[in-house]
C-alpha cells in the first residue's frame, strides 16, 4: 500500500490528500511490530493530543523505547519526530475549522461536472487504498454472527447511511435495529444494550456527542462496535474493534459522503455473500410479501 509522502513546508501533502496520521497507523497495523503496534494504541486512545508530547513521553506511556516510535514514525512516512507532530498540529487546526472557515478558504475556481467527477473517482480511490480487507472481513464476521443484535445508529448527516445499511441488513437476517435521531428513541435504545449487541456507528466530523454516548454505551455493555468515519477519527475510534475510515473531502464548500456510503455497501456485499443460501431464502420471502404490505397508490 502506498501514501503520499508528508511535506510540512508546503502544508502537508498528506493533509491535501484528506490521509490523516490516523487513518495511516489503523491500515498499516498488520506491517507493524507488537512494540509499535503498542504506540499506535497509546496514540489512538487519546488522538491527536497524545501525539503531540514529546518522544520520551510518547514512549513511556507506551511502555517503548525511543527508538521503537523513531521506528513507526519512519514507517508512516515522516522525516522525524518534529515532522510527525508538525503534520499533528495542522490536523488539529483542521478539527477545529468551522464550516464557514472552510468556505471561506476554499478555491473558488470550480470546473463544474467534471471537476466534481474527478474528485469524487480520487476520493474514492483513496478511501479503498487505505482500507485493510481484514478490517472488512472482521466487520462481516461479527454481522454475520446468528447470535449477535446489529444496531446502527448516526449523526445529523449520516444517520442517512446509518437508515441505508440497516434497511439492507434487516433483508438478509433478523434483529436488525435502526437507531432512529430523536433522543427519545436513542435513550429507549440504551435500555436494551447487551452483551450480544453489535453496533454500527457513522460519525464524521464534526462528532456529534449522542452517537459517541451510544456507542460508548454498546461497549460498557460487552457489545462490539464498528465505526465508520472520516480520516480524523470520531472519538469512538478508540473504543471500536473495527475502524472503516473514507474520505470527506468534496467539492467546492461540500463534504462528501459517497466514499462512506460505497464502503458501506462493500461491507453490505460481503455480509449478503457470507450468508448464501439462508439470505436468498429471507430475501425472496420478503421480496412475496411486498404486494401486501405497500401503500395503496392511485
Amino acid at each position: 500500500m502506498s501514501w503520499p509522502q508528508t511535506n510540512s513546508a508546503k502544508g502537508g501533502l498528506m493533509r491535501s490528500a484528506g490521509i490523516s496520521v490516523a487513518a495511516k497507523m489503523i491500515a498499516m497495523r498488520s506491517k507493524l511490530s507488537p512494540s509499535e503496534l503498542n504506540v499506535v494504541e497509546s496514540l489512538l486512545s487519546e488522538y491527536p493530543m497524545a501525539g503531540l508530547e514529546t518522544i520520551s513521553t510518547l514512549a513511556r506511556m507506551s511502555k517503548v523505547s525511543e527508538p521503537t516510535v523513531t521506528r513507526l514514525v519512519a514507517k508512516l512516512g515522516f522525516d522525524g519526530y518534529a515532522d510527525f507532530k508538525a503534520s499533528l498540529r495542522a490536523e488539529v487546526a483542521e478539527r477545529l475549522a468551522t464550516p464557514v472557515d472552510v468556505h471561506s478558504h476554499h478555491d473558488d475556481k470550480f470546473g463544474g461536472f467534471s471537476d466534481h467527477l474527478n474528485r469524487i473517482v480520487t476520493e474514492l480511490s483513496r478511501t479503498y487504498d487505505s482500507i485493510d480487507p481484514s478490517d472488512l472481513d472482521r466487520a462481516t464476521d461479527m454481522l454475520t454472527d446468528p447470535l449477535c443484535r446489529p444496531y446502527l445508529v448516526g449523526g445529523r448527516f449520516s444517520s442517512l447511511l446509518a437508515r441505508n445499511m440497516g434497511r439492507s441488513l434487516q433483508l438478509y437476517r433478523r434483529d436488525v435495529t435502526v437507531v432512529g435521531e430523536e433522543p427519545s428513541d436513542r435513550l429507549a435504545h440504551s435500555l436494551d444494550l447487551d452483551a450480544n449487541v453489535v453496533c454500527v456507528a457513522f460519525d464524521f466530523r464534526r462528532y456529534q456527542r449522542d452517537t459517541v454516548e451510544f456507542g460508548s454505551r454498546v461497549k460498557r455493555k460487552g457489545g462490539a462496535l464498528i465505526v465508520f468515519t472520516d480520516p480524523y477519527l470520531s472519538p469512538l475510534s478508540a473504543e471500536a474493534d473495527v475502524v472503516l475510515c473514507a474520505s470527506i473531502a468534496g467539492s467546492a464548500q461540500m463534504n462528501s459522503m459517497l466514499p462512506a456510503l460505497a464502503l458501506s455497501e462493500s461491507l453490505l456485499s460481503m455480509v449478503a455473500q457470507r450468508f448464501g443460501e439462508d439470505g436468498q431464502i429471507r430475501l425472496k420471502e420478503y421480496g412475496g410479501m411486498t404486494d401486501t404490505f405497500a401503500p395503496t397508490t392511485i
